[in-house]
């Protein structure tokens, strides 16, 4: 009698756990990590990457996991990184690879939510659900530094529900897991220089000095300092004090000079030999400085062309 007692107590037991068995789902996901952003550039950063999904504790033979991202900022369409000053990182997060569908939340006035429907077995099962990130290019006026959104305390949660037949709508499904997260880049300073040629044009004799000029144009990160040197050019002898031009196909030269003022008496050159550099903060946008240039009265070398050419370095 006591065996058969206990046989049925073990039974009862056994059935009531397997119908108190749990229905989850979870997600793992990594930060969001992307490469370093330069401002400067017009083009986007983009990351690709995923998130996986687990269910268990299903007795149908299909789960729908809803995956909802919210919005740190408390804004829809409106995502950015905090970095180092008020200014922020624009950004967003996609859930296609051409990235025109913004992936939000079920409670966003858009339901923007993502989906997956997993086939189950024995009750489980899991999917692997891209992302597709950018961060948007020619955001000139952010400075460098590090920059991170943290999504764990809002809308980041996966919800699920079960089905045999017709999925459901994920305003049906229950709340299972957050899965926190970071989105993070570090914005590097960079520059980038453009130049004019500076042409003294046809000349007879040098009997007054020829002043020309051009243009340097520096394109650097929001408050990244930075130094524009002038090295001493091509010509034989030349330093960056006592500049020369040489005849093309021939041995005769030309003196001249740079500056960066137009009184002409502040050479530049790479700030050796009494010379000077040009220096300037970076905005994010074009800067551009003038380059006076001067051939001082001297004996005329032979006819023909005079060319020098000279490299400009950005130091930053």
């Amino acid at each position: 009698m006591s065996r058969f007692a206990l046989a049925c107590v073990l039974a009862l037991l056994a059935m009531v756990a397997f119908s108190a068995r749990a229905q989850s789902c979870s997600v793992t996901l990594g930060d969001m990590q992307f490469s370093p952003t330069d401002t400067t550039s017009p083009s986007p950063n983009d990351l690709n990457g995923s998130m996986t999904v687990n269910c268990t504790g299903y007795a149908t033979p299909y789960v729908r996991a809803c995956l909802n991202l919210g919005t740190p900022d408390g804004a829809w369409d409106v995502r950015t990184m905090g970095g180092p000053t008020a200014t922020r990182l624009k950004y967003e997060i996609y859930s296609d690879a051409a990235r025109t569908k913004t992936w939000y939340a079920i409670n966003d006035p858009q339901q923007r939510v993502v989906y997956t429907d997993i086939t189950l077995s024995g009750g489980a099962g899991s999917a692997v659900v891209p992302y597709y990130a950018r961060v948007f290019g020619g955001q000139t006026t952010v400075p460098p530094g590090s920059y991170q959104a943290y999504y764990g305390t809002g809308d980041e949660n996966v919800k699920g529900i079960a089905y045999s037949g017709t999925p459901p709508v994920c305003s049906a499904a229950g709340n299972f897991a957050n899965f926190p997260f970071y989105v993070k880049t570090t914005v590097v300073s960079n520059c980038s220089l453009s130049a004019t040629n500076i042409d003294f044009g046809s000349i007879g004799f040098l009997t007054s000095p020829v002043n020309v000029t051009g243009i340097i144009s520096t394109t650097c990160s929001t408050g990244t300092s930075y130094a524009i040197a002038l090295n001493a050019g091509m010509g034989s002898g030349a330093t960056v004090a006592n500049r020369s031009m040489t005849l093309s196909g021939g041995g005769s030269s030309l003196a001249y000079g740079l500056y960066k003022d137009a009184g002409r008496t502040q050479a530049w050159g790479d700030g050796s030999s009494g010379t000077t550099t040009s220096t300037g903060t970076g905005n994010g946008s074009a800067q551009t400085a003038t380059v006076y240039a001067t051939m001082p009265v001297q004996p005329r070398g032979d006819l023909g062309s005079y060319v020098d050419t000279i490299t400009v370095t950005v130091t930053y």
